[in-house]
Order: structure tokens, then C-alpha cells, then sequence
């Protein structure tokens, strides 16, 4: 998202949109509206998701040291937040790049 927002606005620094430029912008604030309301969704329902995850670990590995399975957990709900994240600014290098950088593979 904020690459094409800003390729556009760069490009035409010294000039008007043209036309198929702002239909362009019209369709990626549409398809922002879109990723903004499955964004929200994804952040809304973490909480239930990955405690329902939680405890189906628990009641699979009754034995496993519960240091290991909250790592576990905390690193899909990283997972899931970098997705969410690249998802809404319609970026996967940002999703890449947040695993990398935090050693989440």
C-alpha cells in the first residue's frame, strides 16, 4: 500500500494525477478499506484464537515444559501479526522481513 500511494504521489510531484493515476488511488483506498476490516477482525479475535490454541497444547503435551509452549504460542501470534501487518499495508517484504529480524522460521 504505502509503496503505490507514494510511487503515485512521487511521480506526479511536478503534475497533476492523470486519470487512470487516480483510479489507481481510488482502488487501493477501496482494497485499504478491505484489509483494514480483516486487520481489525485478526486483532479483535487474537485473544479467543490463540487461547483456544493454547489450550488444545496444554491438554496435547501435558508433559511439555510450559516455558517451551508459550514460546511456542507467542511466536504464531508474532506470526499472525506480521501477517496482519504486511497484509493491511499490502507489503509481504514487511512479513519477511519482521520474521527475519525477529528469528520467527
Amino acid at each position: 500500500m504505502q509503496k503505490d500511494f507514494e510511487t503515485l504521489f512521487y511521480e506526479a510531484d511536478d503534475h497533476y494525477l492523470e486519470s487512470s493515476d487516480l483510479q489507481s488511488l481510488r482502488q487501493g483506498a477501496v482494497t485499504l478499506k478491505e484489509r483494514l476490516k480483516i486487520y481489525q477482525s485478526l486483532r479483535d479475535k487474537e485473544i479467543p484464537i490463540f487461547q483456544t490454541i493454547a489450550n488444545s497444547l496444554v491438554e496435547a503435551f501435558p508433559d511439555e515444559n510450559m516455558q517451551c509452549l508459550e514460546q511456542a504460542l507467542q511466536h504464531w501470534m508474532s506470526v499472525m501479526r506480521y501477517g496482519a501487518m504486511a497484509m493491511l499495508l499490502n507489503n509481504p517484504d514487511y512479513f519477511r522481513l519482521g520474521l527475519w529480524t525477529k528469528k520467527i522460521y
